[in-house]
């Protein structure tokens, strides 16, 4: 959507893009990413769990992925070397669940200065969701009650138990031989019979890390959200 709206290039890439086993070859891979987005006049590059390929370097438990993130501060701060009027149309985003691990210099001015926190999804998210997540299924559900029954649980879990529920009749028509049905609210109790959401052994977890981080005002809003979470 960001591309959409900048008439940008979109390079989306995931961990498994860019580390490899051989010592260099991660270093050379995000070299060459940069060296794509500077083909273009705009363009945006992704990464997806950011921590996992860019941690803090005191932690760091080889040389190898030391030198990954200084390759990643330097190919960032290149983007900006020169101030030229096409270099300023290039955005470094990033997604991570533990901002926390991220290393500290590369939340800084310059780089990924901005976070924004993604919390948890209200009533009215929640019922979009699950509008996405039964689009083209047939189902006979309480949209409502089903929009309460899953309070508490994140985006990717409710996708995940709307497929789930709708596998149950789908299975007793194949293995059972019963007739085609609907998607029924019995399906998504027995779906939700025991699960526990992610969420809820997440955000202790996170508020705990974020108390003990260097620039912990950065995290307020996930601090905020956990307390509201835990008083559901």
């Amino acid at each position: 959507a960001a591309a959409g709206e900048c008439d940008a290039v979109f390079i989306n890439l995931k961990i498994s893009d860019i580390k490899d086993k051989y010592v260099g070859e991660s270093e050379k891979r995000i070299k060459e990413v940069f060296e794509l987005a500077r083909d273009y006049e705009k363009a945006i590059i992704f990464f997806d769990e950011i921590d996992a390929l860019a941690g803090e370097r005191s932690e760091s438990k080889t040389g190898h992925e030391r030198s990954l993130v200084n390759e990643l501060l330097s190919q960032m701060d290149g983007l900006e070397s020169k101030g030229s009027e096409k270099e300023k149309r290039y955005l470094v985003l990033a997604a991570t669940n533990m901002p926390w691990d991220v290393d500290i210099a590369l939340r800084r001015a310059g780089r990924f200065d901005t976070t924004i926190f993604i919390p948890h999804p209200d009533f009215e998210a929640r019922q979009k969701i699950l509008e996405i997540g039964l689009k083209d299924k047939p189902c006979s559900v309480n949209t409502e009650k089903l929009t309460e029954m899953t309070d508490g649980f994140a985006s990717a879990e409710i996708i995940d138990i709307c497929d789930k529920a709708a596998r149950i009749p789908l299975r007793e028509r194949i293995k059972e031989e019963k007739p085609r049905r609907k998607i029924t609210m019995d399906d998504f109790e027995k779906v939700l019979k025991g699960r526990k959401a992610v969420l809820s052994s997440w955000y202790p977890k996170a508020v705990k890390e974020v108390a003990n981080a260097e620039e912990a005002e950065m995290f307020s809003e996930l601090v905020e959200a956990g307390n509201r979470y835990s008083k559901r």
